[in-house]
Formats: C-alpha cells, structure tokens, sequence
C-alpha cells in the first residue's frame, strides 16, 4: 500500500540522517492510512530523538480523538 512506501521510505530517509524528510513523509503514511502503526511509532522515535520529545505523542492523541469520534454510541 501507498502508507507503508511512505513508512518504508521516512525509515530509510531517517537512516540517512534526513530528518526533516522522514517526518514528512511519516505523516503521509499517516494521512493515507491513520491506522499505521509503524509509521506512529517511527514518527514518536523520530521526535523523541530529534525534536526533544514535543509533540512526539501528538498523533497518538489525534488517532483516539478520531477513532472515539466514529465510535456508535
């Protein structure tokens, strides 16, 4: 699928010590496929170990916001 290119992609971006790419496209994987959980944890490592940990739990949150939201009552 095209969200697990991206994952695979940001991985090896991020093994190439391009940061800043490999966030981006962890979000695509993300945007394309919410529900991929190799690309939120890349996405969390990659914040931890670059961005001092802000926002590294952000798309967690953000994933049970929406899920909770499409759940029938």
């Amino acid at each position: 699928s095209s969200s697990e290119l991206f994952s695979n992609w940001a991985a090896a971006s991020l093994e190439a010590g391009q940061v800043e790419e490999a966030a981006g496209l962890y979000r695509q994987a993300l945007q394309t496929n919410p529900g991929n959980d190799e690309a939120r944890t890349g996405l969390t490592r990659l914040q931890i170990e670059f961005d001092e940990g802000r926002h590294a739990f952000d798309h967690y949150r953000d994933h049970a916001q929406s899920a909770a939201s499409e759940q029938p009552y």
